[in-house]
């Protein structure tokens, strides 16, 4: 007698011609599922790279209307043309925007290191 842990095999219940025909269904059935797991795959992977692509072209153009808002010309641009540091980042690690002579330009914090001296 089977137990119902084993598996299942077509020549348990069908004649052997028609346990053939199931199993080459069944092989066509898997075969089918595994062409649709690979589209499936493919597509999911084509948007998981759309959405990428988006999300980079998004941070970009904020990158750029944040310098273009503050009217100063970024740090260092990328090979594209984008500015490689954030203008919220800069702002934050203490940089400022002033201007010179009608021109605003980003001004570098003044970090004094502290003396190690012990008398000041």
């Amino acid at each position: 007698m089977r137990s119902f842990n084993e598996p299942w095999e077509p020549e348990d219940i069908f004649d052997r011609h028609e346990a053939a025909e199931r199993r080459a269904y069944l092989d066509r059935i898997k075969e089918r599922n595994a062409a649709t797991a690979a589209q499936e795959a493919a597509a999911e992977a084509a948007r998981h790279e759309s959405a990428r692509q988006f999300t980079l072209e998004t941070t970009k153009r904020a990158i750029r209307r944040d310098y273009e808002q503050a009217g100063v010309e970024p740090l260092q641009v990328g090979g594209d043309g984008t500015p490689t540091v954030s203008l919220p980042l800069l702002l934050s690690m203490g940089w400022t925007v002033a201007d010179f002579n009608g021109e605003r330009q980003l001004v570098r914090p003044n970090h004094e290191r502290p003396s190690h001296r012990g008398d000041e």
